[in-house]
């Protein structure tokens, strides 16, 4: 009669040639009385635990270590699928957010918000709300390319040294932006 496999209440893999799944090991009197006295091994006790009990525990930790390098693997694995989910899902809750709702009209006025209620310190000053808001997105930088109030005030200081070229083409991109409206300009001089 062939006996059935039952499962290791300490694994839960089925029997193989193993230490904690053969009781004869844990409970042996070779082993009880080596752990409990100052006896030494015979020659024969020698050769079990050399040639019988060492390579089962041996072969034990190598199937453990394969275990877990597999189990790290899919540790590793699982955690990049992770990062990418948390992206997919960044993306499709930028989708749904309230602000890709919201009409051209508020985000003009937001922008308009933005401005100093006097004028700007510097037209040339590419740090200032008005150049940062036109570099966010695309959808920023249309809504203020299109603010020609956005454009229309600006403050130039004078002299500001090695950076002619880059100021007056900082200087026409402004004056492009305001679509030929009125401007207002303030022309300061930091010698006084």
């Amino acid at each position: 009669m062939q006996q059935i496999a039952s499962q290791c209440t300490n694994c839960g893999d089925f029997p193989r040639r193993s230490l904690h799944h053969e009781e004869e090991y844990q409970s042996s009197v070779l082993l009880e009385r080596l752990r409990t006295s100052n006896f030494a091994a015979t020659d024969e006790e020698i050769s079990h635990v050399r040639h019988t009990i060492l390579p089962i525990v041996s072969d034990d930790i190598t199937s453990i270590d394969s275990k877990l390098a597999s189990l790290h693997e899919v540790i590793r694995s699982m955690e990049e699928e992770r990062e990418r989910l948390k992206n997919v899902q960044k993306k499709y809750n930028n989708l749904v957010s309230l602000h890709r709702a919201l009409p051209l009209e508020i985000w003009s006025k937001i922008f308009l918000c933005t401005l100093p209620s006097h004028i700007v310190s510097n037209a040339f000053d590419v740090s200032g709300s008005i150049w940062k808001l036109s570099h966010v997105c695309q959808k920023w930088r249309n809504i203020a390319l299109s603010l020609r109030s956005f454009w229309s005030t600006m403050a130039i200081r004078f002299p500001k040294a090695a950076q002619h070229e880059t100021d007056v083409e900082r200087l026409d991109a402004v004056l492009q932006r305001s679509r030929q409206g009125p401007l207002d300009v303030s022309l300061q001089s930091i010698w006084l």
